[in-house]
């Protein structure tokens, strides 16, 4: 039996779901369903294995998220630049007694949601960020600062590329949600798994982590965004990039946001 792994992502304040949909012998009432999901854009990367929505739509009706949160957004970046001028100031009184290293600051440093120019990834331009509306959120560990690129649409963005050491690293972000049933009965789902989960640092978002065979899924929502951060390694098993959850907690907790300007825009 033929198997297809479909990740639709929820709306506000919920998370990526991994659903897995088999062929069945009589799929007419599938394709009807599919048949009227919004022709919305979606990207798909040439490693991705996110499906098109019109064929999420299968699990459901597929619905537009709402705005985006960008009040939030300004609220995240606010109290990071205020975490980041007390830490000055502590570094500053530190260092009256000896300097101090650049390993020892950055482990000092408190998480939290930065801003970052398209021009700090030498593969990223401004013209392609600003084609979304969606808050464009990117790794900002040094690796990735020459080697990740950027596709973008009005409410999709997927930031890509090969890392040095081989592995493959993909976010994408949609405002597209796949609704499985009422609002009220939505709500108190995501409220449940979010009690039971852990929560990025720097984000303050509940996530989700899964293994597979090509390497390891980080799930969250934030903003009225889904958000999905992928690690591809040629050995999942072997490469501790994948087979721990380590690695791809550090890209969540490092990603800076290249658009902020875009919450201001009329």
């Amino acid at each position: 039996m033929l198997k297809q792994a479909i990740w639709a992502f929820a709306g506000a304040g919920a998370l990526g779901l991994v659903l897995t949909a088999a062929a069945q012998p009589d799929n007419t009432a599938a394709k009807e369903r599919a048949a009227s999901a919004d022709d919305a854009p979606v990207i798909v990367p040439r490693k991705s294995r996110v499906p098109s929505i019109a064929a999420a739509a299968a699990s459901g009706p597929v619905k537009s998220a709402g705005s985006v949160d960008w009040d939030a957004v300004k609220e995240e970046v606010d109290e990071a630049k205020a975490s980041d001028a007390e830490f000055q100031r502590q570094v500053r009184a530190m260092e009256l007694t000896r300097p101090l290293s650049e390993s020892e600051k950055q482990k000092m440093r408190p998480k939290g949601l930065r801003t970052a120019a398209p021009q700090q990834f030498k593969r990223v331009t401004s013209g392609e960020v600003r084609e979304t509306r969606v808050p464009v959120l990117v790794p900002m560990l040094p690796d990735m600062m020459g080697a990740m690129k950027v596709a973008a649409r009005e409410n999709a963005f997927s930031a890509f590329g090969d890392m040095p050491d081989g592995d493959y690293v993909e976010v994408i972000g949609t405002r597209m949600r796949v609704v499985g049933g009422t609002s009220e009965t939505m709500s108190m789902r995501r409220q449940a798994r979010a009690a039971a989960m852990p929560e990025l640092a720097a984000l303050s978002a509940p996530y989700e982590i899964s293994h597979h065979e090509q390497g390891v899924d980080l799930s969250f929502s934030r903003f009225n965004v889904a958000y999905q951060i992928s690690v591809y390694c040629k050995d999942p098993d072997g490469d501790a990039h994948c087979s721990g959850d380590e690695y791809v907690v550090s890209l969540a907790d490092s990603l800076a946001i290249l658009n902020p300007e875009e919450g201001a825009a009329p």
